[in-house]
Formats: structure tokens, C-alpha cells, sequence
């Protein structure tokens, strides 16, 4: 894993999503999808198939490598690119992931409008985003390079997703735990 989530909490967003997904064969799209693991799991769990778009070729390698092993060859194939250049930004996906990789849209708004153009009616996103779980102070801001709007709290968040016409289905937060 790439980020402060565990693969025991993975397996349960991957089920979360499972029970959800509409009836048929599920079509995913992973942005950013680093070494495969979100993608996988959940296509471990459905019928269909996916694309994850990946720039860092060693990440891109990997999860094509780890979607073979665990679903088999042509289930899951990866776009060595950045999002904007990718062949998948043209189709339409009945989930959506986006865990850790925000920067392939900017911002959360545009994140959520650039998933949402991809999805079908009635398709489901899975999105990790940043958010401060305490205000940050002037020290910790310098260190990182960044600025205390960079980020709200997740309740914030939550708020700003909904605000934007999204429904929350279920939500969880990071644990120091998986570092």
C-alpha cells in the first residue's frame, strides 16, 4: 500500500463497493492508481474489468503485474500516462477510484466533476482525500510547503462533497495505524 490505509481496510472498502456495485459486470477506472491494490481488490469481487492510469512507469509495471497474478491476464490494464493523456478519459465507468491522487485533478471540485463525467448513472466512487484532523500550526505548514486552506477538516469535507450534489454512502478515516 501507498498510503495510511491497511489492506485488511481496503478489503473492506472493496466488499463495501461489492454490495453496492448495480447488477452486471462492473467497468473501473482507478486514477492514479499506483501499484494496483484498490482496483484489484475490488475486481477480485466482481465480474468485469477495469484501467488504472498510472504516470510513475515502476508503480504502472507493478500493478499490471499484481492485476495478472491475483485476476488473470486482460482483466485490468494500466495507462502509463498522466489522467489528461489517458485513452480512458474518453470512456464511461461504472466505478470510479481516485485514493491518495487528487493531483491528477487539482482539487477536490474538480476531482469530483472529472469522476462524476465518467461515470454511469447509478456508478459509484471511491475517493481518498486529504484532510487536516487538526488544525495545522504556522511550524508544521512551513515544513510541508503548504497552507492551512490546502485542506479542510474531513467533516469539511464530507460537507463540501455533498454541497457538490454527491451522496455519501459511507465514510472512514486514515489511521496512523497502517503507517
Amino acid at each position: 500500500m501507498l498510503g495510511p490505509v491497511s489492506e485488511e481496510a481496503v478489503g473492506r472498502w472493496a466488499e463495501r463497493v461489492a454490495a453496492k456495485h448495480p447488477i452486471g459486470d462492473a467497468h473501473l477506472i482507478d486514477v492514479g492508481c499506483g501499484k494496483g491494490e484498490w482496483a484489484v481488490q475490488v475486481l477480485a469481487r466482481l465480474a468485469g474489468d477495469g484501467v488504472g492510469v498510472e504516470p510513475n512507469p515502476s508503480f504502472a509495471h507493478a500493478a499490471l503485474t499484481r492485476a495478472e497474478e491475483r485476476l488473470g491476464p486482460g482483466r485490468f490494464t494500466v495507462e502509463n500516462c498522466h489522467w489528461e493523456d489517458a485513452a480512458a478519459v474518453h470512456d464511461r465507468f461504472t466505478i470510479a477510484v481516485c485514493t491518495g491522487s487528487l493531483q491528477a485533478f487539482g482539487r477536490l471540485d474538480t476531482a469530483l466533476k472529472g469522476l462524476g463525467e465518467r461515470l454511469t448513472p447509478g456508478g459509484l466512487a471511491l475517493l481518498g482525500t486529504p484532510y487536516w484532523r487538526i488544525p495545522p500550526d504556522t511550524a508544521f505548514l512551513a515544513n510541508l510547503g503548504a497552507r492551512a486552506d490546502d485542506h479542510t477538516s474531513l467533516e469539511d469535507t464530507l460537507a463540501e462533497v455533498r454541497a457538490l450534489g454527491w451522496e455519501v454512502l459511507a465514510s472512514e478515516a486514515a489511521s496512523s495505524e497502517a503507517l
